[in-house]
């Protein structure tokens, strides 16, 4: 099926073009109008993606995630404040730091590594203000 589109013939999509009113007026061609020139329903696209989808699932996971990650990581507004990784690219951290019962002393801990103000996830900052803080 995605073979036709490779041969397709031009004349075929002029005659397409001069069928379709909607088209006429644009000149542009739309996916119904290929679709009604090389004989495909929608039901063989959609069937088509999934099979795509089933037999390239891994890459496309791994594509999307790894865009995920870099895109929380250089380009999410919080990126510029400093933080452990696993903090700047997704929530888990901040999960773990809520099951660990110590919150208070991880983020003690993260502010004496980072600084006055470190990451904790994509939307917590830890603050510190105090310079002289101990945790008990």
């Amino acid at each position: 099926m995605l073979c036709a589109l490779c041969e397709l013939n031009p004349e075929h999509i002029k005659e397409a073009l001069q069928r379709d009113a909607s088209t006429r007026s644009s000149g542009h061609l739309t996916l119904a109008t290929i679709m009604t020139v090389i004989n495909v329903s929608s039901s063989e696209v959609i069937e088509t993606a999934l099979a795509l989808l089933k037999r390239h699932w891994l890459i496309l996971t791994f594509t999307v995630v790894t865009a995920k990650v870099l895109q929380n990581r250089w380009l999410h507004p919080l990126s510029k404040f400093p933080g452990p990784f696993l903090g700047s690219v997704t929530y888990w951290y901040s999960v773990y730091i809520f099951f660990s019962y110590r919150a208070h002393e991880l983020e003690y801990d993260l502010n004496k590594k980072y600084g006055r103000w470190a990451l904790i996830d994509l939307q917590q900052l830890g603050c510190s203000l105090c310079k002289n803080t101990k945790v008990y």
